[in-house]
């Protein structure tokens, strides 16, 4: 190759076995055909090419070194190169040429995105199969199961159907008041809190509230309105066999028109203005 022009001359070369790999300086160098090996000036830079002449003559060939700026825009492969490189750069005896060793696989980006779009086929065919053919099966056996465990559980698990510092029973909720008022005003918190006060309407409810109870306290009773008819905080009578008087109770005439609950679940009538703790009943 000369002065300006780049390119790399192959056709009229004839290859010397492990020769051509030349360590050389990056820039223009002299080669001595004369040498078998070749008398290099410096040794600096690593240059690959087909330079071998296609026979011996005196004289000097420049060879362009891979840092020169006239650098071929096409250089011989390496891959291509019949030479192994010398190092020092001196006549060596030729070593054995170790294979390349095997390319690591690859996956391609491609590939991947066939695989992920077959699977994403795979899972809507199945689903809409699913579908179509046993979601009237799978839904009928989920809510055969749903009863069956709810059926096995008892009741009241989980939370509780009251709020903190209420009491349940018989599906109703308690609250034991630990202050005092009039019957009016325990009435008015009752029914503020969207309850009302007690009302026992049954013998298992008067054992129950025997035993949260912690003195006595007002009932949801009253007969203001017509002395010895006594009336729940709806409106309606209570009948006398449905209540729980003590023997000679109610007997305190116009002065006493409510009535309280005793810890044993007795039943009197008491002056309404009385300072009483309290009772509220109300749903969950």
């Amino acid at each position: 190759m000369w002065g300006g022009s780049c390119g790399c001359s192959r056709a009229p070369l004839r290859p010397i076995p492990r020769q051509g790999c030349i360590r050389a300086p990056p820039f223009l160098m002299p080669y001595q055909w004369g040498h078998p090996w070749g008398e290099l000036s410096g040794a600096a830079g690593m240059m690959y090419g087909n330079i071998e002449p296609s026979q011996p003559r005196e004289g000097q060939k420049w060879v362009l070194g891979p840092g020169g700026k006239e650098a071929c825009s096409d250089p011989c492969p390496m891959e291509e190169n019949p030479y192994e490189p010398l190092d020092p750069p001196i006549a060596v005896p030729s070593r054995k040429h170790l294979p390349d060793p095997p390319a690591r696989p690859c996956c391609s980006q491609e590939r991947l995105v066939l695989v992920g779009a077959a699977a994403l086929g795979v899972s809507v065919l199945l689903n809409v199969l699913l579908l179509a053919i046993g979601s009237r099966r799978i839904a009928a056996l989920t809510v055969a199961l749903d009863e069956a465990e709810m059926a096995k559980q008892p009741p009241n698990v989980g939370c509780p159907p009251c709020s903190r510092g209420w009491t349940y029973f018989e599906d109703s909720c308690y609250f034991h008041s630990a202050t005092t008022s009039t019957w009016e005003s325990a009435q008015r918190f009752c029914l503020a809190l969207g309850t009302r006060l007690l009302e026992v309407d049954s013998p298992k409810e008067r054992t129950y509230i025997q035993t949260i109870l912690r003195d006595s306290s007002w009932l949801g009773i009253t007969d203001k309105e017509v002395e010895g008819t006594w009336k729940r905080a709806d409106g309606t009578i209570l009948p006398r066999e449905q209540s729980s008087w003590h023997r000679n109770e109610p007997n305190g005439g116009q002065q006493e028109n409510c009535a309280v609950v005793r810890k044993d679940g007795t039943w009197f009538d008491y002056p309404c203005t009385s300072q009483l703790p309290w009772v509220c009943e109300g749903q969950p």
